[in-house]
This record gives structure tokens, sequence and C-alpha cells, in this order.
């Protein structure tokens, strides 16, 4: 099935359902709080674990080592946090399915049978030798070797702007 139809026309029209479903059940009121409730408690998971994720990934870099978990981690928690905005029961709970480590780790194993990778650093070295390799080449000088440049002598006396 196509993404865009998934999106914006089953997914709204499931949490339809579950709005009418669960709000004739358990009153108006309190499925707005529950909506609301969530969004809160969502917004502040995430921003606990997107924290501790973003400081994970420093560490992996400075360990030399290509963050590829924390990547992946992250972009399942930017998923979560829109669904866990997004008011509405179906959303909420697939939102909450991916604030869980141990499902993550799941999706995790998932995306990299399909690509057929094993999620490994593609170089080798710091990220600062990585940084240098694609920032210096033939065209840079040499440690120890004379920069050429010309130059003005400027009199600080003269007022800024006005010059030869």
């Amino acid at each position: 099935m196509p993404f865009f139809f998934v999106v914006f026309v089953l997914v709204p029209l499931v949490e339809i359902g579950l709005f009418i479903q669960i709000g004739g059940r358990i009153g108006l009121a309190t499925t707005l709080l529950i909506a609301l409730g969530t969004a809160i408690l969502g917004g502040a998971l995430f921003r606990y674990q997107g924290v501790r994720t973003f400081q994970r990934a420093i560490e992996s870099m400075n360990r030399a080592e290509f963050p590829v978990k924390e990547l992946f981690d992250g972009f399942c928690l930017v998923i979560a946090a829109a669904l866990l905005i997004t008011p509405g029961f179906f959303t909420d709970t697939i939102g909450f399915v991916l604030l869980i480590p141990q499902m993550r780790d799941f999706f995790r194993s998932l995306a990299r049978k399909h690509m057929g990778t094993r999620g490994e650093a593609p170089f080798s070295g710091s990220p600062l030798d990585i940084y240098r390799s694609y920032h210096s080449g033939p065209t840079g000088p040499s440690p120890g070797e004379p920069i050429e440049a010309e130059y003005e002598k400027i009199d600080e006396r003269d007022p800024p702007g006005k010059g030869p």
C-alpha cells in the first residue's frame, strides 16, 4: 500500500474509530485528558531519552566508532515524539513502542537484515582524523612550509575607510 495513503487516510480513520469507541466508554473529558497526558508524558520521555542518546553518540565518536545505533535510536525518538504529539490512541501506541529501547533494538536488527549490513563503521580512525583527511590534501601547505602572502602596512592614526 502506498505510504501516503496509509499515513493520510488509514491512520486518521483508525484514530477516529478509536476515539469514538473509547470516548463512548470512558467519556469525552477523560478521553481528551488521556490524549493530553500522553503528549506531555511522551514529550518528557523523548527529552530524557534524546539527551541520553546524544551523549552516547558523542562517547561513541570519541572512541572512533561511527554512532550507528545512536543515529537509529535518534531517528526512532524523533518519530516517536511526532506520533506522541499527534492526538490519538493508535499513534500514541506506536510512539510509546518506539520509546522502548528493546523495541528499537528489534527494529534495528530488522533493518540490518533488510539492508544487508552489520552496522559497522565505514572507516577507521578518530572523527578528527576523518575531518583532517577531507580538509587537507595536495593543495594545503605542509607543516613548516612557508606561506606566501601580500600585505600592506596601515598607519593606525588614519581614520577607518580612508586610505590610498
